[in-house]
């Protein structure tokens, strides 16, 4: 349970980060030495850190290639299975992609409930954090969780993500490795 406090912190100061960030929709220079920048690719992120990639410890958003930018508007849907279940839409989004990662928030109508998703080339910084009624989940991506980006360009970026035997906490209710977390998301600029 020592990661998803990291993945957490570093999420929060994404949400800090995000709310003072400004942007254009140009591609940025190549993420790292070895990875091209692409306005079109997809990229998968997968438990096993050894296919990382050429992003780094935590990869970068899809197959290196960053879209620096806002998002403005979106929606998401997730699902939380296993020690306990739920599911919510979110239909409002906010966020950006800098050089140094993507850092997208959505929102449910109500504004009760709420999931950021965090890739960065920084390991410990790159995850997801759902809050579902009450209950708070996530994980790292190249760890228990594996994220999956299917258009990343000037206009959108969407993708799907899960994960699998990650903690959560729910009041004073503790899950330790039995939930398990699915999502889609699509972020517009």
């Amino acid at each position: 349970m020592l990661r998803f406090p990291r993945v957490a912190t570093a999420l929060a100061i994404g949400l800090l980060f995000t709310s003072a960030c400004g942007g254009s929709s140009k591609p940025a220079a190549k993420a790292s030495d070895n990875t091209p920048t692409g306005q079109n690719s997809s990229s998968s992120q997968s438990t096993d850190s050894s296919s990382n990639g050429g992003g780094g410890g935590g990869g970068t958003i899809a197959g290196g290639g960053v879209v620096i930018g806002n998002y403005s508007q979106g929606s998401a849907h997730v699902e939380i299975s296993g020690g306990r279940s739920e599911s919510t839409d979110f239909n409002a989004a906010g966020g950006a992609t800098t050089p140094d990662g993507t850092f997208v928030s959505f929102t449910s109508g109500d504004g009760q409930n709420s999931m950021t998703i965090t890739v960065s080339p920084k390991q410990d910084e790159t995850g997801v954090a759902v809050s579902i009624n009450g209950l708070t989940t996530g994980g790292a991506f190249n760890d228990k969780c594996k994220i999956d980006v299917t258009k990343n360009d000037a206009s959108e970026l969407t993708g799907t993500f899960t994960c699998t035997g990650v903690d959560g906490v729910s009041g004073s209710q503790v899950f330790q490795g039995n939930l398990n977390v699915t999502g889609r998301f699509s972020a517009k600029r």
